[in-house]
């Protein structure tokens, strides 16, 4: 063993140093005075500044703000100040043009323009049948051969079902 107990950590009641005083007086021996004797360190209030460099930083200070006030009220006097807000004149926008206004069509010529109107959906439905017509007398004999083939599968199926049904009946009598 290499003096290191790896199990030391599942098992604290094995531990000698911490199960009775003299393996904890032995304990505090082993380690070094930094880790039992800390060295704290109190900061020293009173450095810093003296008396006389905080007064020659104060009046500093307020020369510093003397001359400010001095050069703001200089800037003050060369200013043009700001006419009153309610003399300045009201630029309003021109007047907006009359709203255009579109004659009302007589009875007679509303009834008529409903007529074309209705006129125009007629024969436009009639041409979309025409092209329909037109396309199923070309593809006739396609239409015919699924047709067909669609009557034949038919046959099949019922055929198929025909003879699945004679095969279960005949089943139960084996």
């Amino acid at each position: 063993s290499s003096g290191i107990n790896a199990e030391w950590p599942l098992r604290p009641g094995k531990n000698r140093y911490l199960n009775t005083y003299e393996g904890l007086l032995e304990l505090e021996a082993s380690l070094p005075d930094y880790v039992t004797q800390p060295r704290i360190k109190i900061p020293n209030l009173r450095s810093g500044k003296g008396g006389a460099q905080k007064r020659f930083e104060k009046r500093l200070k307020e020369l510093d703000d003397t001359a400010d006030l001095i050069k703001h009220d200089k800037e003050k006097q060369f200013e043009v100040p700001a006419p009153p807000r309610f003399l300045q004149k009201v630029i309003r926008p021109p007047p907006r043009p009359p709203t255009p206004s579109v004659e009302t069509p007589s009875e007679e010529d509303e009834k008529r323009e409903l007529a074309v109107i209705f006129l125009q959906q007629l024969l436009r439905g009639r041409a979309i049948q025409n092209m329909m017509q037109e396309g199923k007398e070309k593809r006739m004999e396609l239409i015919d051969e699924l047709r067909s083939t669609e009557a034949l599968q038919e046959d099949k199926f019922i055929k198929k079902e025909k003879s699945t049904a004679c095969d279960s009946a005949l089943i139960p009598l084996l």
